[in-house]
């Protein structure tokens, strides 16, 4: 189990219901393998996954949405973006940027550019860069940011990756934004409370991911 999969089953859900999370592309990514490891999890783990990935994707798809009405030449950045379609669902005068590791923009940004020539997705403007939080030093991409957002109103988006990162690591990644955003820029964030740790469904997820090599 690579990376790559956690980013697909994320996609999975969200194009369960389109109408509920406003996400009409993510179907773009379905494929036979994925389908098993939802049909695995809702099992295993909670048949609300999909719901509850679909309701998050339209919280911050709506708070997106009315912070770009406001700031329409702003610019959206997506920490550990995963296959993530924002840039394609807000309005065309917005710069974006996704940030993941190698492998996943590099992927990313070839399917993405491969369903533009075809027509399957809307022109946007997506800017990617490769970047592994966990490195020691986050001042390249601190530069990077500051140079493109260029002081704009800036909307950071940090989705589904805390739980992959240790307490340091997150530490950073937040010391590293507070440094690029300025008073009325926006940060969506979310995480499991300290007390879901001991709930069933989180106790059966990390199970999963674990027995699975997530």
């Amino acid at each position: 189990m690579t990376i790559h999969e956690t980013a697909f089953l994320t996609c999975a859900y969200r194009s369960s219901d389109p109408e509920l999370s406003g996400d009409h592309y993510a179907y773009l990514y379905n494929n036979a393998r994925t389908d098993d490891w939802v049909d695995a999890i809702t099992a295993e783990v909670s048949d609300k996954e999909p719901f509850l990935h679909c309701l998050r994707n339209r919280f911050f798809l709506d708070k997106i949405t009315d912070f770009f009405g406001q700031h329409p030449e702003g610019v959206l950045v997506n920490w550990g973006s995963g296959f993530s379609m924002y840039p394609f669902l807000i309005a065309k005068t917005v710069q974006c940027i996704d940030i993941d590791q190698n492998d996943i923009i590099s992927y990313k940004s070839d399917l993405l550019n491969d369903w533009i020539r075809k027509g399957k997705i809307p022109k946007r403007n997506v800017e990617y860069i490769k970047a592994d939080f966990r490195q020691n030093d986050l001042s390249t991409l601190i530069k990077s940011l500051k140079s493109i957002i260029d002081a704009r109103p800036c909307f950071f988006i940090l989705e589904g990756v805390l739980y992959f990162l240790s307490p340091a690591v997150t530490e950073m990644v937040f010391i590293a934004m507070k440094e690029i955003q300025k008073t009325g820029d926006l940060l969506g964030c979310v995480s499991f409370l300290p007390e879901a740790a001991d709930t069933a469904v989180l106790k059966n997820l990390n199970a999963f991911f674990d027995k699975n090599n997530f």
